[in-house]
């Protein structure tokens, strides 16, 4: 049996929760929106005989604080740096995935003399030459609400169930950490501040670390399509692309061997 520990960095106010196993380079691993760090922790344990993992609750997410604002991916970014200054964490690697992407690729812009490299399974970056819809935006974070709303009054075997319909590719042991997570969510993160958000084209030029972008071939069902992804890899020479085929959003979730073949790769490429 494997023993996390479990612990808090202080990031500003605001109190961030960790998990943290293993041995080697540090490999911080960063969750999606209304999931948890324990999302990653059965995937993440094929790692631990090389790597230091440590797995981290976004604010408003797990066991960590839920302010009342401040959610831009600079903030959690922030957030990553607290982790990796407090924990006397040397150059590790960053993997993160949707909004957890977000935010590792604001960090590999942000601080990249602090890190090895980074992984982003399709980050949540906007569609190339989109405009800001405020009344799409709010519309949008209406129907997040209720879901959350509706999630609250499920068991967490009820959860599971609906899992199972919608993700039936799904390897059984992500089930039930993602549907604790759901539980464990804020009420009503405000997930959308717009006047404090830089687009990631503006910040693209201060990446300064290798970069493994994964992305999945079913494009109906991710958020950087193939073209995307080679328009990313056009504004930098620090990005390489890889894709996998017939899947969706969650690659890792889909295709684990998959992705823990490409992670693997990068990871011992990339370890200097």
């Amino acid at each position: 049996m494997i023993e996390w520990k479990s612990g808090y960095v202080q990031s500003g106010a605001v109190r961030i929760h960790y998990r943290r196993a293993g041995v080697g380079v540090p490999l911080i691993m960063v969750h999606g929106m209304t999931d948890s760090g324990a999302c990653w922790q059965v995937w993440a344990e094929q790692f631990l005989p090389h790597y230091d993992v440590v797995l981290v609750d976004a604010r408003g997410h797990g066991l960590s604080d839920t302010p009342e604002a401040h959610y831009a991916p600079h903030d959690h970014a922030e957030d990553i740096r607290a982790v990796i200054t407090q924990l006397n964490l040397d150059r590790p690697f960053l993997m993160g995935h949707s909004m957890g992407g977000r935010t590792v690729f604001v960090c590999a812009c942000q601080f990249p003399e602090l890190l090895r490299g980074v992984i982003l399974e399709d980050p949540a970056l906007e569609a190339v030459g989109s405009t800001y819809n405020r009344a799409a935006d709010e519309e949008w974070v209406a129907g997040v609400y209720k879901s959350l709303d509706r999630a609250r009054t499920q068991s967490i075997a009820q959860l599971v169930m609906q899992c199972i319909v919608e993700n039936p590719t799904w390897q059984a042991c992500e089930l039930i950490p993602w549907a604790e997570s759901k539980h464990q969510v804020g009420r009503r993160i405000l997930w959308v501040e717009q006047e404090r958000v830089v687009p990631w084209t503006e910040m693209i030029a201060n990446l300064g670390v290798p970069t493994l972008l994964v992305v999945g071939g079913d494009t109906a069902r991710v958020i950087v399509t193939a073209e995307m992804a080679a328009y990313i890899r056009m504004l930098s020479p620090f990005v390489e692309i890889a894709l996998i085929r017939d899947v969706g959003h969650c690659i890792r979730r889909e295709n684990p061997r998959a992705f823990a073949a490409l992670v693997w790769s990068f990871l011992r490429g990339s370890e200097k």
